[in-house]
């Protein structure tokens, strides 16, 4: 995950670097909603990336890119803002240059706001409100967290965020000791970031509040689109985050290795309706459970009982080590294919250089080889303990936590 690390000591700056056949560059950012001094101003400034700048409009923006074989995209979570370019090798300086741009002199012009940036956040918010999974992950998080890691994802359109907010936001955020930059190719080229970001002002790493867990219930119409089905996310939080969550959901399951087959998981037993257990990981946090989507609002019931049965099946009496090493396994596996995947490779590499808290890929399998039989008992029966996150979206047949035996 962590190979030909390369921390740049003359200019300070936090990089990383992986041969790769094509190029890329991209500047990670603690930007993330959970930084949040204004409601949606995170995703606002995603928005706004590769808009107008004082050197180049964005149809040159666009147009340079092309003419280079290149890819210009931004990206938002919980904890990070990301700008990237992918793009055929030999054009570094120009894509360094345009994200420079981006960093230190966009415009954030009125009418853009109006005329695209509005528009986009629009259709992100209504793309969100029609995947009753998405809608009901994203309100979890809130009654879970309520602020900070709580922020939604999305900015409602009801509340607009005032263009000074993102001028505001985006001095503080984009700030030469707030960034990680992360690059791939044939050769490493960031002794070149000097030329572009020296003069990128140090105004402080930004912090976000200490995480604290609640719980709570939230319950949504469905919509009548005829393309939903009744869906429910059921979670606990934590604030002391363990890789015997992440075995936990491998252990409990719902996805099977194999395609045309059901797996044995226990909740890949539940005929009723789709159950998946997962685990959101953050720094100091993370909230575990089970998505649950079927036909109707009584199946939804079912399979989400069934599903806490087998969560406290764990916290009862345990499992055995020949249950557990699959898990294990499944979990060293899945993480490694992320860390290698371009996504994950920058995610976890760029929050890591930004907070001084990187690990490499050998201690994080380590730590998952460290989880036995008792800290995996022990992580279930403190989930339990916690009150529960219930979200669901579907009709007045849809379980209550009590319904749950919750």
């Amino acid at each position: 995950m962590q190979r030909s690390l390369v921390l740049n000591s003359t200019n300070n700056f936090k990089t990383a670097f992986k041969p790769s056949l094509a190029s890329s560059i991209n500047l990670v950012f603690n930007a993330g909603t959970r930084f949040e001094d204004t409601q949606g101003v995170a995703n606002v400034l995603k928005n706004f990336a590769f808009r107008d700048t004082q050197n180049r409009s964005s149809l040159r923006q666009v147009r340079e890119a092309e003419a280079a074989g290149g890819v210009l995209y931004s990206s938002l979570t919980r904890d990070n803002l990301t700008l990237s370019a992918d793009f055929i090798p030999g054009h570094e300086d120009l894509f360094l240059s345009l994200l420079a741009d981006v960093v230190k002199s966009t415009k954030f012009a009125p009418h853009e706001y109006k005329e695209v940036v509005k528009p986009a956040i629009d259709s992100e918010v209504n793309a969100a409100q029609r995947n009753p999974l998405i809608q009901a992950i994203d309100a979890a998080h809130t009654i879970a967290f309520r602020r900070g890691l709580g922020n939604s994802l999305f900015s409602a359109s009801e509340q607009p965020v005032d263009l000074q907010d993102v001028k505001k936001f985006a001095s503080k955020v984009y700030s030469a000791d707030n960034v990680a930059f992360l690059t791939t190719g044939q050769s490493d080229f960031s002794s070149n970031l000097s030329s572009y970001f020296n003069d990128l002002t140090a105004t402080g790493q930004v912090s976000s509040q200490p995480s604290k867990y609640f719980g709570g219930e939230q319950r949504y119409s469905l919509s009548h689109d005829g393309h939903s089905h009744p869906s429910a996310f059921i979670a606990w939080g934590s604030t002391s985050p363990s890789p015997a969550h992440n075995v936990l959901a491998e252990l409990l399951g719902g996805q099977s290795n194999i395609k045309w087959s059901r797996g044995l998981s226990p909740l890949s037993a539940i005929e009723e309706g789709n159950v998946n257990a997962l685990n959101f990981d953050y720094s100091d946090a993370n909230l575990f459970g089970f998505t649950v989507e079927s036909s109707t609002d009584l199946n939804v019931k079912t399979a989400s009982q069934k599903a806490v049965a087998a969560l406290k099946a764990v916290a009862q009496n345990g499992v055995e080590s020949a249950q557990l090493q699959p898990a294990i396994a499944k979990s060293k596996f899945n993480y490694t294919l992320y860390a290698d995947s371009a996504q994950g490779w920058k995610q976890l590499n760029g929050e890591g250089l930004i907070n001084n808290n990187l690990k490499s890929l050998d201690q994080v399998l380590g730590e998952f080889d460290g989880v036995s039989t008792t800290s995996i008992q022990q992580a279930a029966a403190h989930l339990l303990d916690n009150k529960v996150t219930l979200v669901t979206v579907g009709g007045r047949d849809a379980p209550y936590a009590d319904e749950l035996h919750l």
